[in-house]
């Protein structure tokens, strides 16, 4: 069994975005409580605290009534953002990650839903297709891509970018490719071609042209923006579509990304590619021409 991730535009209606704003903002304040917390006992006492510790004591929280709005959230979503906190120490204790931090609102504003015996799909048109979430009911999404599988969890996320999207989470069988190619192919990178491959010469070029016309879009939006009042509303407005064109500019990126690797590994049998810092390739030489680095 192979756990695989896809992810879809999510189509709530004015009534579920209100209601995913106030449960994101819930499991926010759940996270960074818990964050204080866990800080708090350590600094003061050295005590670590365990996530069963802080599940167990959300019930007590919700029947606070200065915190009765938490009732409102589904049970495991605000589990889930503890589980979360606790993933993010691990990671840090394990030297993969920093030490966590408090999340704010509007960066990665998201909630997860990880009941996925209650997550049920139904088909609506050709692309459009209905989920099930707890306490929110049907919310359509675009069915862009099928999958055959058991729904484990689904996580709902908001940015001025990219707007509504869902992450569903699927358990697949892993199905093994056929690939009779024995052709092996090099693969080399750079900054004016993007990738070069040995024996048939193509090369694969993202499309820098659409780029750069973005670019130039963005930077023009970004003098108009500069010469109205900070935070007014018409400053929020080039705010939002210079977001969307960014996120534009990074679905471009991967779209490439993902169509030539998947070319690649279809039509080759090994593939070979040298180990390049590519981030060191796109930097400004220093030094002189007398002593080079």
């Amino acid at each position: 069994m192979l756990l695989r991730g896809y992810k879809y535009r999510l189509k709530p209606t004015t009534r579920q975005k209100r209601m995913l704003q106030r449960w994101m903002g819930s499991c926010r304040f759940v996270y960074n409580c818990g964050l204080i917390h866990r800080s708090t006992n350590y600094q003061q006492w050295q005590k670590s605290v365990s996530y069963f510790d802080q599940q167990n004591a959300l019930p007590e929280a919700k029947s606070d009534p200065e915190l009765n709005w938490l009732k409102e959230v589904p049970s495991q979503s605000l589990q889930m953002a503890l589980r979360n906190l606790d993933t993010a120490f691990k990671n840090f204790f394990k030297g993969t990650g920093r030490y966590p931090q408090a999340k704010r609102k509007g960066v990665h504003d998201s909630i997860s839903f990880p009941q996925g015996s209650v997550l049920k799909i139904q088909k609506k048109s050709k692309k459009i297709s209905k989920i099930s979430l707890p306490k929110l009911g049907e919310v359509e999404f675009g069915h862009h891509r099928k999958f055959a599988g058991k729904v484990k969890s689904a996580t709902v996320s908001f940015s001025q970018g990219d707007g509504w999207q869902m992450s569903v989470l699927v358990e697949e069988l892993l199905l093994q490719h056929e690939n009779t190619s024995s052709e092996t192919v090099g693969i080399d990178l750079g900054v004016a071609k993007t990738i070069a491959t040995s024996g048939d010469n193509e090369d694969h070029c993202l499309p820098t042209d659409q780029i750069k016309r973005i670019e130039n879009r963005i930077a023009t939006l970004q003098k108009r923006k500069a010469k109205v009042e900070k935070f007014s509303d018409r400053w929020k407005h080039f705010g939002r579509i210079v977001s969307k064109l960014h996120s534009r500019i990074a679905r471009i990126r991967k779209d490439f990304l993902h169509k030539t690797s998947c070319q690649l590994s279809k039509n080759h049998g090994a593939i070979v590619m040298e180990d390049l810092r590519v981030k060191n390739m796109s930097k400004s030489a220093s030094g002189t021409k007398e002593w080079p680095q």
